[in-house]
């Protein structure tokens, strides 16, 4: 019988709350007599199907409404020392909010 597991996530004050069906494990009866022998036997995941299909949804999935992307640059240079940083280019292209520098 599939089992409903809820997520919660809260970014930002905003919370966002998902929902996902996996199949809960078949629990095995055993009698109070008998000897437990699990450790060291193979045990599935319970979410093991969904990690391995893709289908698995992880909080980088997530989209949120006016949800901005960072990307760093950086120097190619190890411990080069930066004089000027043109930032003209980066500003014109489609969809870029802010360039951030160490100088503004």
């Amino acid at each position: 019988m599939p089992k409903l597991i809820k997520t919660k996530i809260e970014i930002e004050g905003r919370v966002i709350e998902n929902f996902a069906l996996v199949d809960a494990p078949k629990t095995i009866a055993w009698d109070i007599e008998e000897e437990l022998n699990i450790v060291g036997k193979p045990t599935p995941r319970v979410d093991g199907d969904v990690r391995v299909s893709g289908t698995a949804q992880y909080p980088s999935d997530m989209q949120l409404p006016g949800m901005l992307h960072a990307r760093f640059l950086r120097s190619p240079h190890p411990h080069a020392r930066i004089k000027r940083i043109d930032t003209s280019r980066a500003e014109k292209l489609p969809g870029v909010r802010a360039v951030i520098c160490k100088t503004n």
